[in-house]
């Protein structure tokens, strides 16, 4: 073969194999997928050197979640009906697990999403989170972020906090600023403490923007709710004072 010929075929062949991946990818230009009304639908991707996956991603008509959402989207008010009528518990498994069996929902590219969404809901006070053990004791979260371990516990629950009951209270709680609503000047009586979990009630919380939704309180038992004063007492996180005596980082005798 003439060398020059020789060359230019080189060339156009190797050009050649450099078109294929490109020619390749646009043929894989349509997807498919159900829709919410759980019917298939079609849609043209516009195909570029970038990851096919990451323009299916994007395309409105894929409906696929690569973020947390918002809490209130789990709510019994929000719009994805993951509750019946009247019911103020669910388990968590239920509510991560029927984003995988319900085309009407949002395809969440990761679980650890929806896991991430519950429990800044539950830091946030939307819900309480319980986790009944196998000896029947119950451990609660409010306000508080469990660790993974616990979110993926197939026996934790989601209560609504006008419903719950807390069986335990975190002491870091009851330090100012912590919990909207409770200390409005700097001296704050064990009754008002009382009577903030004796349940039934909410309070207003600013969302930012002149927009405020209310916030209920679930209740909490007194004995629980001293449990907490004496966890804080004790870590110096509050001082006591009943005069004339007063107690700073050491335990409260019983008959104080």
């Amino acid at each position: 073969m003439d060398p020059a010929r020789k060359n230019q075929l080189q060339t156009k062949l190797q050009a050649a194999k450099q078109a294929v991946p490109g020619l390749l990818r646009q043929a894989y230009c349509i997807g498919v997928t159900l829709a919410a009304h759980q019917q298939p639908v079609a849609f043209r991707l516009t195909v570029s050197g970038d990851p096919l996956f990451d323009a299916v991603k994007a395309h409105a008509e894929a409906r696929i979640m690569d973020a947390t959402l918002d809490v209130d989207a789990l709510l019994p008010s929000g719009p994805y009906h993951l509750w019946h009528p009247g019911d103020t518990r669910q388990r968590v498994k239920v509510l991560v697990n029927a984003f995988a069996e319900r085309p009407a929902l949002p395809k969440m590219l990761r679980t650890q999403y929806l896991y991430d969404t519950l429990a800044d809901g539950c830091v946030n006070g939307a819900f309480v989170l319980l986790l009944t053990r196998p000896d029947r004791s119950v451990r609660a979260w409010w306000r508080t972020r469990p660790d993974d371990a616990v979110m993926t516990d197939k026996d934790l629950e989601l209560v609504l906090p006008e419903a719950a009951t807390l069986v335990e209270l975190d002491s870091v709680l009851l330090t100012p600023g912590r919990l909207p609503g409770l200390w409005t000047s700097d001296v704050l009586t064990v009754r008002q403490l009382y009577d903030y979990f004796q349940g039934g009630h909410s309070i207003q919380v600013d969302k930012g923007g002149g927009y405020e939704e209310p916030l209920f309180i679930p209740k909490t038992e007194r004995a629980t709710v001293d449990a907490a004063i004496q966890s804080a007492v004790v870590a110096g996180t509050l001082w006591l004072v009943n005069p004339p005596s007063s107690l700073w980082a050491e335990p409260i005798p019983p008959a104080f």
